[in-house]
Order: C-alpha cells, then sequence, then structure tokens
C-alpha cells in the first residue's frame, strides 16, 4: 500500500502541475476558446486532487486499515 500511495501522490503532482502551466498558458493567450479551457482547467486544478484524496481515502476504508493514524 506504501508504494501505491507514493504512486499516486508522484501521479498526483504531475497533473496538478500540467494543470497549472496549462492554465498559466490559457490565461496569457486570452482568446474567445482559451476561456473555456481555462474555466475547465481551473476546475480540474480543484476536483483532481479531491478525487484522489477521496479514492485513497475510500481505499484505505474499503481494505479495513486503520484510520486514526
Amino acid at each position: 500500500m506504501k508504494r501505491f500511495k507514493q504512486i499516486m501522490a508522484v501521479t498526483a503532482i504531475i497533473i496538478i502541475l500540467g494543470l497549472y502551466l496549462t492554465t498559466l498558458v490559457l490565461a496569457i493567450l486570452g482568446n474567445s476558446v482559451s476561456h473555456s479551457l481555462f474555466l475547465a482547467s481551473l476546475y480540474a486544478t480543484v476536483i483532481v486532487p479531491a478525487m484522489l484524496y477521496i479514492f485513497l481515502w475510500m481505499a484505505k476504508l474499503l481494505r479495513g486499515e486503520d484510520t486514526t493514524r
């Protein structure tokens, strides 16, 4: 489980950094299409980490691990 958490953490970091870079580039471009993509990127910047946290939390609950740590 420790290795799985490490892989998920690195994956999350890469995805979040990619979203930040995408958001920055779309904000600089500033045309009509990039506005919609910019809003989608901002939305994903919040939702992706939340979903990864929920996924790890549910995996821990389903495995029956101690949640007090």
